[in-house]
This record gives C-alpha cells, structure tokens and sequence, in this order.
C-alpha cells in the first residue's frame, strides 16, 4: 500500500514553503486525482482523519502553529498546564496497570475462540469483523442496548442476571399453568398440529428450573450486595456500611457539583480513577472492586450463561417439537407427491435433529428450508431433503435406453449398502414426453426414495446448463448450500469395496477433496468419475470454479481437463489422494486402505476388458502400505 502525501500550504503570517507541514495517512491511492470543484470536500473529509504527523512537523515552530490551527482553545495555556495532563495520563495508566491483571480462563476462552476459527479456514480477523459485532448483536437483541455498549460493567449485569432469574422463574410458573405465550414458535406449532400443552409442560418446566439453578449456582446473591450500590452511584447512595474515613469522603464526594456533572459522561472505570488523587481510599476500593470481579471467570461466565439464554428459546422449541413427535404417532416427516410420477414420497429426520420442515405443507416447507439454507443445485426433491446432505452424483446422457441407464438400475440400490444416508442425484436431459424414458425414470424415483433427478435445463440457481458437455453436469453439486460431502461418479462404473474404504479414509482426514487414481493409465490430477468434495469449506472459491467450468467445458473430452485446469490448483492443497500406480507423480499421494481383488479398479468399466489386463502388473513399491509392502497388487 502506497502513502498517500497530503501537503498543507502555511498560513499567511510569511513562512516560506519549506516550513509546510506535512501530515501522512495510510489511506490507498484514489484511481483518479480529485478534481478542482471536488478539493474542498475532500479537504474536509481529510480534516477528520487522525493526523499523524510527520518527523519534519516536529520542530517547535511548527508545532506551535499546529497548536494554534488545530487547538486554540489550549494555545494559550501556559506550559505547566500541559504538564499537569501528562502527569495525570500516567497516573491513570499507572492506577490501570496495578488493578488490572489478564484473567487465565479470559485468556484461555481468546485461544479457544482463535482456535475455531482457525478450524473452519476463516481469516483470523473474522474475530473482529464478524464474530465480535456478532455476539454485541445478540445481545442488545435479548437484552437491550445497555447490556451491549461498551459501558457494561459487572454491576450492571448483576442484575441483568437477576432479572433474568427472576423470568425464567416466572415462566415455569406460566408454563406448569398452561400458557407457553413466551415461546412464539411453541405456540404456533401447537395451535397449528392441534396439540395440548400437557404433553410438553413437564420437560419444558424442568429445562427452565434446570437454567434457574445454574444461574443461582454461577451467581448467588451474595456476589452483588446493595452495599456496593455507592460505586456506580456515588451521588446518592448512602455510605452508612463503609468506614468513617470512606464515608467522610463519598460525603465530600457527593457534595461535588462539578463531579457530578461529568459523572454520566465517563465510564465507571475513568471515572474512579480520574478522582484517585482527591479521593484516594474510595478509588482505591472501587478500583479493588472492579478488578476483583469485572476481570476474573465470572466475566467468562456472564457471556457464557448469556450465550445460553440467547438460545434459550430456540432449545425449548426444538426439544418441545421432538418430544411431542417421539410422544405421540407424528414424527419429524413430510410426505410429497413427486409430480408427473403417480407416487408419493416421505422424508424423515432424525429424532436427534432439529426438524427441518416444521409443517406438512410442501410450499411452505420449501420456502423454509430455501430462506434459512439456500435452494440445492438439483431440484425440490432435493431441496427438501433439508440441509446436511451427502449425495454420490451422476450424469447420464445420450440416447435411451444405454450403458449409462441400466448401470444406474444396479448402482442404486447398492448405494444403499456402500454409502448409507447418502442421496443419489442424477443430472439428465431426456424428454419428460418420451413415454419409455418416464415410465423407466418414475419406476426408479417409486422404488428409490434416495434418488434425485435434476434436469439440466432447470436448475435452481444454476438455470440451464445443457450447453455444457453432459460429462461436467454432476459437477454442478459443488457449491450446493444443502450439502456437506458429495463424490462425482461414472453411471457405468461398479461400486467396490476398495472405492469405499478409501471413501471413509478421507472423511476422516479433514481434507476437503478427494481423488482416486487406481490404474496405470490414470496419470491425471483428478479423474471425473472418481474425486469428491465438501461443501463445508472453500465456499465462494467452488462456487467460481463450477461457474467457470459450466460455461467453458463444451467438448465430450472437457470433463478432466476442466478440473485440472480450474480445480486443482485449489484441490491439491486441501486434499486426501489414493493411487497406487503413479503416486511418485504425485507427492502426497497414499496407498489405498485395501488391497486390490481379481485385478478389479476404481473407475473400471465393464466394456473396457483390456484395461483390466494392465493391472495384472505389480504396483510399485513407493506405492503400496508401508505396513503391507507384500502387497503386490495394491
């Protein structure tokens, strides 16, 4: 970043040019110099800045005059003023340093909070950026602006705890009578499904209790006694408690009008300690007070049980919601027509999950899950699998029926088995009127409640992809907003064990892609029928690549070279690579978990029986298990 140098022109009492002072800022160069007509303006935006003046501005007779343009309200002080205030500010600083100390837990919770992000591969000032004016966020929401502003002080959440308490209390009482009125979305649940309040209250009271004894436990009522009340309010509280000397002060103190003017314009802290010289034993005692409380765990604590009643509301609701589906004959479910086949299909979610759906209506339901998760690159079917999802993609292409069609009748059903909980997604492009192909394609969606189709002309999101070659459409996965982990398939290509374990070896890894180069032929970065990615992390960087590469990979070859040419460059840095024949090209590489069976290959094709031919040869030894080097065919 270039310095941007702004030159003041002196005054006219005769200084030469020479004498110019100089001001720096580290603002960037403007892409075009301001005009004439804009210079005052600018001037005045500049004139806000902190200035930061340079060496040559240091010089006394520069100094003075940037006093007198700057300052003149002080310009006339004289010079003990000047150091009355310097002596002052260390004072202050010097009080500050000896109160003050670094709380272990404070510490320890900074790293905790450093080390997720870290995790999630953000950049570390998201802390400041987001994570920071995040929390602030939630909390004025809950508990109103005087909980956020920076002026917060143990004193004054003490009783924003109390308070709190005190609700929670209250609402068991209201609950155990039958009104759930403070949990909005409870209510409307159960007013729309027709449901008693009897059914939740027990579970809901004892959550609520359970709160109350922790908050009374963390924060019991000795910890903020009224007779600290003559800190924050030195004005009117009494001081019948403290010693005669203290109380001699506070009442020299409150009789303090100009005090008491500048009281509600300072913090508590600057407010202390700016008087620690005329009132020595009560600054000395708040400042005791607050270093003893505002800087030890209960800090940490406060923000953790505040943490807690944020989402308060959210646990009550979900728990009620799960409670009353595992009580009663619903479950978290939705059911659906799927359109143009004479079928209808459920969806359920697991108990232990928040429900995604919330309701029995299919447009609602959609609407949801596409305003809190986003809209999947596939369809509603997919859409409403809700978020979380991990789905094996295909393209299929070409003339009906083929290879690609009747592959996709065995794969199917042994997805199930090889990958379970996972969704197939089928990207195509066939005529809905062609009688063959629907009847085929609604057999299967009947049958399958895990497949997906995704018509290439209509997508969500991603619109019409059909002008890129059909070998790249299951790409189009990447950058689902729904989907956790996905892997890329060949429709003609069988399911092995060997495919599997190395599948489960890399979900374990923490690496975000995957690829597999199981033939001495596959001497490429990445194979298209045998990588996988996250969805997790790498977001916006993925969702460029697939745009990219949906609208410049048009050739039937253009599969492969598209992800060399766009996805590995970010892939091979952040990935889990098993090869057993060409792993000396690639460093990094590792052997797959299991070995090899009747020379079969990830990635092998029925119809290609020579190929199977070339992996009757021994795979190097740089290439297989450090632990099995008698492997011979890894």
């Amino acid at each position: 970043m270039e310095r941007w140098i702004i030159r003041r022109t002196a005054n006219k009492e005769g200084t030469s040019d020479t004498d110019n002072s100089v001001s720096e800022t580290t603002d960037e160069i403007p892409s075009e110099l301001p005009s004439t007509s804009s210079t005052s303006n600018i001037d005045k935006r500049q004139d806000k800045r902190k200035e930061v003046l340079a060496n040559e501005s240091l010089k006394p007779v520069k100094m003075k005059r940037h006093l007198q343009s700057k300052h003149p309200s002080h310009a006339d002080k004289p010079i003990e003023f000047f150091r009355r205030k310097e002596g002052e500010l260390q004072g202050q600083n010097q009080v500050l340093a000896q109160k003050t100390t670094t709380s272990a837990k404070a510490q320890m919770a900074s790293f905790e909070v450093a080390y997720l992000i870290a995790q999630s591969k953000q950049p570390h000032t998201i802390g400041e950026t987001l994570m920071k004016p995040g929390a602030v966020t939630m909390s004025r929401i809950m508990h109103g602006n005087k909980m956020a502003r920076p002026n917060t002080n143990i004193l004054i959440l003490s009783d924003k705890i109390d308070a709190f308490t005190r609700k929670l209390e209250r609402w068991a009482v209201r609950v155990d009578g039958g009104s759930v009125e403070m949990f909005p979305e409870v209510e409307e649940f159960m007013a729309e499904n027709e449901l008693s309040v009897d059914n939740v209250k027990v579970m809901i009271t004892t959550h609520l209790q359970g709160l109350v004894d922790h908050f009374k436990k963390y924060f019991p009522k000795e910890t903020t006694p009224q007779q600290y009340d003559w800190i924050r309010q030195p004005f009117t509280a009494t001081g019948d408690h403290l010693s005669s000397d203290m109380e001699d002060e506070l009442l020299e103190l409150s009789s303090d009008r100009t005090l008491q003017a500048s009281f509600g314009s300072t913090t508590l802290d600057e407010f202390w300690i700016s008087i620690a010289r005329e009132y020595p034993r009560l600054s000395m005692a708040a400042m005791d007070f607050s270093a003893a409380t505002m800087l030890d765990n209960r800090t940490l604590k406060v923000i953790l049980l505040t943490i807690i009643s944020l989402g308060l509301s959210y646990i009550l609701l979900n728990e009620a919601i799960l409670r009353i589906r595992q009580a009663g004959p619903q479950s978290c479910s939705i059911t659906f027509d799927l359109g143009i086949c004479p079928c209808r299909r459920t969806y359920e979610a697991p108990l232990s999950h928040p429900c995604p759906w919330n309701t029995t209506s299919r447009p609602k339901a959609l609407e949801r899950l596409e305003e809190i998760y986003g809209k999947s690159t596939c369809g509603s079917w997919a859409t409403l699998r809700g978020p979380n999802q991990r789905v094996v993609s295909y393209s299929v292409y070409g003339t009906f029926p083929s290879d690609y069609y009747s592959g996709l009748e065995i794969l199917i059903p042994e997805i199930t088995r090889t990958y379970p909980g996972w969704s197939v997604r089928v990207y195509h492009r066939l005529n809905v009127s062609d009688l063959a192909f629907t009847s085929w394609m609604c057999k299967l969606a009947c049958k399958y409640p895990h497949l997906d189709l995704c018509h290439a002309d209509y997508l969500p999101v991603l619109g019409n992809i059909s002008k890129a070659t059909a070998r790249v459409w299951r790409f189009a996965v990447m950058g689902d907003p729904l989907v956790d982990w996905y892997v890329v398939r060949d429709a003609d290509s069988p399911i092995l064990q060997r495919e599997v374990d190395a599948v489960r070896m890399w979900l374990s890894s923490g690496t975000c892609f995957h690829v597999m180069r199981d033939h001495p032929y596959h001497g490429v970065p990445m194979l298209a029928g045998t990588w996988g990615g996250c969805g997790m992390w790498h977001e916006k960087e993925v969702r460029s690549i697939r745009g990219r590469i949906l609208k410049t990979a048009l050739s039937e070859t253009g599969d492969q070279r598209a992800l060399a040419e766009n996805l590995w460059s970010l892939a091979k840095n952040d990935m889990t690579a098993h090869d057993s024949y060409t792993c000396a090209a690639f460093p990094g590489s590792k052997p797959f978990p299991s070995q090899r069976v009747n020379h079969t290959y990830v990635g092998e094709k029925s119809y290609m029986k020579a190929f199977k031919r070339v992996t009757a040869a021994e795979c190097p030894a740089t290439c297989r298990p450090s632990e099995h080097p008698d492997w011979l065919y890894c």
